[in-house]
């Protein structure tokens, strides 16, 4: 069922394919996403966002802005998950999404 209004969230999840240079990344997504990210690990993070991985992308790495960083990045749209890991990124992601766990 929709509301109408309603607008929803999905998780992204953004890397760098450079993960020895991530922290200029790190800066970014904390400041065009603040309390919408969950660090997974080193280059690698889950974004929380109503728009498209294209438009996260575009957030990130404005034409002209970071064009190095930008090259070792991809954002993919995550529409399943299932497995095994801590405890608190499943709820941030529940938090994020309205998904139920277990």
């Amino acid at each position: 069922m929709s509301v109408k209004g309603a607008v929803h969230i999905m998780v992204f999840k953004v890397f760098t394919v450079a993960p020895e240079n991530y922290e200029p990344i790190k800066e970014r997504i904390a400041e065009r996403f603040p309390g919408n990210y969950y660090e997974v690990g080193d280059g690698q993070w889950l974004v929380a966002d109503a728009g498209t991985a294209k438009e996260i992308y575009i957030r990130l790495f404005p034409e002209a802005e970071f064009p190095l960083a930008a090259k070792n990045v991809a954002v993919f749209g995550i529409t399943g998950y299932w497995g095994f890991a801590p405890q608190d990124m499943w709820e941030w992601i529940r938090s994020k999404t309205g998904a139920k766990l277990g």
